[in-house]
């Protein structure tokens, strides 16, 4: 007998992941302890370039991997990764209350 596996991936969508990239953005800033000006200069961007990535707008690969370079964040990019395909709950990893 053969068993079948289907997993059913709710649908995802581009402003799905740019929330997620937004949030993602402001915990790493906050961790870091800079301000959206100190990270808009490390990152060679305008301040309000650094505003729409939080706020989940306008944002580019290139920018969301500068991004993460600048961070040297790898495993929980990963994890990231993971969670956007699985569609979880953003975890609180990401929420900075």
């Amino acid at each position: 007998m053969i068993t079948l596996v289907i997993i059913m991936l709710k649908q995802i969508t581009i402003s799905d992941i740019q929330s997620k990239i937004g949030a993602l953005s402001i915990h790493l800033r906050k961790q870091h302890q800079l301000t959206q000006a100190d990270l808009a200069e490390n990152l060679c961007i305008s301040r309000s370039a650094v505003q729409k990535i939080e706020k989940g707008e306008n944002i580019t690969m290139s920018t969301f991997l500068l991004l993460l370079q600048h961070f040297n964040y790898k495993q929980e990019f990963v994890d990231f990764l993971n969670e956007i395909v699985t569609n979880d709950a953003t975890p609180n990893l990401y929420n900075d209350e």
